[in-house]
């Protein structure tokens, strides 16, 4: 029994850890990047899952890279108010096998506040109330999207065959739209092979 319990919890916390994405908030004098979940209140910490991502990559809008600093619970990145624009990357994530599958699984992570500047392989793009999801350049249809509040409030969304979807921001506070695009496309990272891609982006919107 205590073998069965150990295998459903850890099963439970892998799925957990699928589900975490990374997201942008704008903190005094720069931008404080999160791993976890916006909906669920969790916010990954150092020591701990959080440092999994202290090799993220980050650009400014006019392109300029910059270094983030480990604090307990987010990557901290000062830089010029004017830098209206971040974008970070994580595409040195491991190839994972998968719990109830088996299917070897390479993820790549991107967030985006603001837009401008750095172009992402998985990009959201505003425009008004309207978002369009790109991907290698290019629109891409029928995108399935979610839309995270910080209260626990979330809503799913799919675009168009253009790529774009209606954004609503019921009321004022913090939201992360998140979408998910995986490629059935086997390749290799590390040395390791993998049958499946997920790319994953989040962008953050602010209600006032």
């Amino acid at each position: 029994m205590k073998r069965l319990l150990s295998i459903a919890l850890l099963t439970l916390l892998a799925t957990a850890a699928q589900a975490h994405y990374l997201w942008l908030a704008p903190s005094t004098g720069g931008t404080a990047l999160y791993f976890g979940e916006l909906q669920n209140e969790l916010k990954e910490k150092s020591p701990g899952t959080l440092d999994k991502m202290k090799n993220v990559k980050a650009s400014t809008s006019s392109g300029a890279v910059i270094v983030g600093t480990m604090q307990s619970e987010q990557i901290y990145y000062t830089h010029p108010a004017k830098e209206i624009a971040i974008t970070v990357a994580q595409e040195e994530l491991p190839v994972r096998e998968g719990h109830d599958d088996k299917i070897m699984t390479k993820s790549v992570l991107y967030a985006r506040l603001g837009q401008g500047g750095t172009s992402l392989p998985l990009d959201l793009q505003m425009t008004g109330k309207q978002v369009q999801v790109i991907y290698d350049g290019k629109p891409l249809p029928k995108a399935s999207l979610i839309l995270y509040s910080e209260n626990g409030w979330q809503r799913s969304l799919h675009a168009d065959d253009a790529g774009r979807a209606e954004i609503i921001l019921p009321w004022a506070g913090r939201y992360v739209l998140h979408v998910k695009h995986s490629l059935n496309t086997p390749g290799t990272f590390a040395g390791k092979p993998y049958t499946v891609k997920n790319i994953i982006t989040t962008l953050s919107l602010v209600q006032p």
